[in-house]
């Protein structure tokens, strides 16, 4: 009988030894996690309030109808910032890319493409050739380039996919 109690005894020891193990390697990542975020929102609270960032306001349409996006530009910088909520997800084979429009609506693309996530979506481009000065976005849902290519070679000229969010 002693031998069961102690053979239980030692098998719950072991077990909480590893579950706390557990839970201090999730509280090491859950820390480093919010030392990354705490970095994010101080380099985007900076770029917010650069006196040279503009910001424009994109809608919705077709699947994304009633979406709202926010996009923060610095044109000195050739920088922007995606801000969204509830940005509707897509396929597997689709991602997200970002064109800035010019005055005489000719699209430039930018150097990122991404794939939404529950809750805020929040993401760094770059135009990666010269762009006029920005008039307004675009935001398109286009087909997953070759996985692992990188560069301008890399991205189309023009969207390939339907525009999902525009900004006025």
């Amino acid at each position: 009988m002693v031998c069961l109690l102690l053979g239980a005894a030692v098998s719950w020891g072991v077990a909480q030894y590893r579950e706390r193990a557990r839970l201090a390697v999730r509280n090491r990542d859950l820390g480093q996690a919010y030392t990354v975020v705490m970095a994010q929102r101080d380099d985007l609270a900076h770029f917010m309030s650069a006196p040279d960032t503009k910001t424009f306001r994109l809608t919705g349409r077709g699947p994304a109808a009633g979406a709202e996006v926010t996009i923060a530009w610095n044109a000195r910088r050739l920088t922007g910032f995606v801000l969204g909520e509830r940005v509707p997800l897509l396929g597997d084979d689709e991602v997200y890319r970002v064109w800035v429009r010019g005055a005489d609506r000719k699209l430039t693309p930018t150097d990122r493409t991404f794939r939404p996530v529950a809750g805020l979506t929040c993401v760094e481009f770059h135009v990666i050739a010269a762009a006029p000065a920005a008039a307004g976005f675009v935001i398109a849902a286009e087909p997953v380039t070759t996985p692992g290519a990188r560069g301008p070679a890399a991205m189309p000229a023009s969207p390939v996919g339907p525009p999902v969010l525009e900004s006025e």
